[in-house]
């Protein structure tokens, strides 16, 4: 009987012939505007595609588009990407892995709208061929600059030589590296060596030690 809301529709579609393909719309028609929304997914846990679209007559959020995108193979490689498409702008999200524990390749990506936060980006290679030797090497990308990071580590803690290197875009710490090797053969013969190149100047230490208890 209200003069202004004399007439509302809602028309609704839904398909489902299992849980691997969904289609679902609707749409809502109003004296203030029109709504809809409409959602689709195909495909299984491990590969599939899901898509979700809004749209409203208010102004500032007319439209809300997001997608889902997952591949997972049986060689372990994982594509993740998900996509949000809005009137306030555009959001995306992708992650990339290739191999196992022992051998990896990996990668994440977020992009935003934001202009404090256009870009946020991280790439990571490990390799554990041994149990004596790891080989690890990062990046981050910001909007502040590029950070890095590089692993290396070989040996057992009686018999070892490790060294890790950090980069920053920070005037003055632009490199810290540090080195650490180790050598004991037995409690009677220890060698032990590091050195530190920081900010403030290279730092050493050696610690050497021959003999036993009583004879050294």
């Amino acid at each position: 009987p209200f003069r202004e809301y004399n007439k509302i529709t809602l028309n609704i579609d839904h398909s489902c012939s299992d849980l691997s393909s969904i289609s679902t719309s609707s749409q809502l028609i109003t004296p203030i505007g029109d709504f809809s929304f409409a959602f689709n997914h195909n495909g299984t846990p491990q590969d599939f595609t899901t898509t979700l679209n809004i749209a409203t007559p208010f102004p500032g959020s007319e439209r809300f588009n997001i997608e889902l995108a997952n591949s997972f193979t049986q060689d372990s490689k994982l594509t993740t990407r998900a996509t949000l498409t809005s009137s306030m702008g555009d959001f995306s999200f992708t992650l990339n892995f290739d191999g196992d524990l022992r051998k990896f390749q990996a990668s994440l990506e977020l992009t935003t709208p934001f202009s404090s936060l256009p870009r946020l980006a991280i790439n990571l290679d490990h390799a554990r061929p041994n149990q004596r030797t790891i080989v690890t090497e990062g990046r981050l990308s910001t909007p502040m600059g590029d950070f890095g990071m590089k692993l290396n580590h070989k040996g057992f803690p009686k018999n070892l030589k490790s060294s890790l290197e950090i980069t920053t875009p920070f005037p003055g710490y632009e490199r810290l590296s540090g080195e650490i090797e180790h050598n004991a053969r037995d409690i009677a013969n220890i060698v032990s060596k590091s050195k530190f190149n920081t900010p403030y100047g290279l730092f050493k230490h050696e610690f050497t030690h021959s003999g036993n208890p009583s004879d050294f």
